[in-house]
């Protein structure tokens, strides 16, 4: 039969955690990182993105605020630079005060960039923290 030393059970013990907790914050800073970098590119195609402007076919409301905001997602018809209208999606928070602004069939400014298949869309008066 074998028998482990108490300490070499605390030891044990010790090492699991350290590790744990060492993994978790690892984790949050990567998820952190990601969410930083995800908010300066917003930002950065709120600043030089083309103009447009976009219907907005429908909201919804999701479960996340920021600051008192509730994030929405939008249903958007997007009426690109050469006329061509496409369909587009984007989740943003916005104030309170603007919700009347985002209602299904009212117009919105946007700033779009497309690369490749890709089109990313942001409301031109999006809210970033």
């Amino acid at each position: 039969m074998l028998f482990i030393n108490t300490s070499v059970i605390v030891i044990l013990i010790v090492l699991f955690s350290t590790m744990t907790g060492i993994l978790t914050v690892y984790f949050a800073i990567s998820k952190i990182r990601v969410q930083k970098e995800n908010l300066r590119s917003r930002q950065e195609l709120v600043k030089s993105g083309i103009p447009a402007q976009a219907r907005i076919k429908s909201i919804r409301q999701l479960s996340s605020t920021m600051n008192d905001r509730p994030e929405v997602e939008l249903e958007l018809e997007l009426t690109q630079e050469n006329g061509e209208r496409v369909d587009a999606m984007t989740r943003t928070f916005i104030p309170l005060t603007h919700i009347p602004r985002f209602q299904p069939g009212n117009i919105i400014e946007v700033r779009y960039s497309k690369a490749g298949n890709i089109l990313r869309v942001e409301p031109a008066d999006a809210y970033f923290p």
